[in-house]
């Protein structure tokens, strides 16, 4: 994959510029690497499901090695945001493989048995990303009446970690899957994400007891190193009101 020049001191700057921005609203940010403690914490989080495989130790290696997340607490000490990324070595293989790994635990016996020519990622693009490449979920921002969403923070938070991962890692790609109705309300581009794809994850019957049907989000490096040089994230995300 191709490497391109990265400014780690304007990096820097965007990562500092979106920690004000959350202590601005209330919010202190602290980078975590235990994720038996993020899986615990989901479990006592309203309306956060418990974690994902990529980033859930019953069922993945997943640690300081490759991965982490981000908590945000209030003033009152309470959680009022998670999000976590890791990074894997798909030099050998492809997203599409990749997706299509983790799904399979969610296929029942039925789909397994009769469908052929499985392919649970239907994205054009995953077969063709490939190399050092960073999946970023679990983003949850507590809403309500005592919550933090139309204050901006939604759609400057997940930018965090994409700055995070870059500095960390410097990635050929980042992704993530976004359901429908993000898609629909612009959720993706609000989170700094501008390539997206739908039927990255699809499975018309699952042990879910529903169909599974998400879109892939996804940034190259270049992309990323973009996104970094932007001056204007906390002013956008105000705007947008999100």
């Amino acid at each position: 994959m191709t490497s391109h020049a990265i400014d780690y001191l304007q990096v820097s700057r965007y990562i500092t510029d979106i920690d004000s921005f959350a202590k601005s609203r209330g919010i202190r940010l602290a980078i975590k690497n235990d994720f038996d403690e993020l899986r615990d914490l989901c479990k006592r989080l309203p309306g956060k499901p418990v974690p994902f495989a990529p980033f859930n130790p019953d069922y993945t290696d997943v640690g300081p090695h490759n991965a982490f997340w981000i908590e945000g607490r209030n003033g009152g000490g309470d959680v009022v945001h998670v999000q976590a990324v890791r990074c894997d070595d798909l030099s050998d293989t492809t997203l599409a493989n990749q997706i299509h790994s983790l799904l399979e635990p969610y296929a029942t016996q039925e789909v397994l048995e009769t469908t052929e020519d499985l392919d649970f990622c239907q994205s054009p693009t995953a077969r063709t990303i490939s190399g050092k490449v960073c999946y970023h979920g679990e983003i949850w921002l507590r809403g309500g009446s005592n919550g933090y969403r139309g204050t901006g923070l939604s759609g400057i938070l997940p930018r965090l970690i994409l700055a995070l991962s870059l500095a960390k890692w410097a990635p050929d790609f980042i992704w993530g899957f976004g359901h429908a109705w993000l898609v629909e309300r612009g959720i993706p581009q609000k989170y700094g994400y501008h390539n997206i794809e739908p039927r990255g994850a699809y499975m018309e019957t699952s042990k879910l007891s529903r169909p599974i049907n998400s879109w892939i989000m996804w940034l190259s490096q270049s992309d990323l190193i973009e996104l970094t040089h932007d001056e204007r994230q906390t002013d956008l995300a105000v705007g947008m009101g999100y």
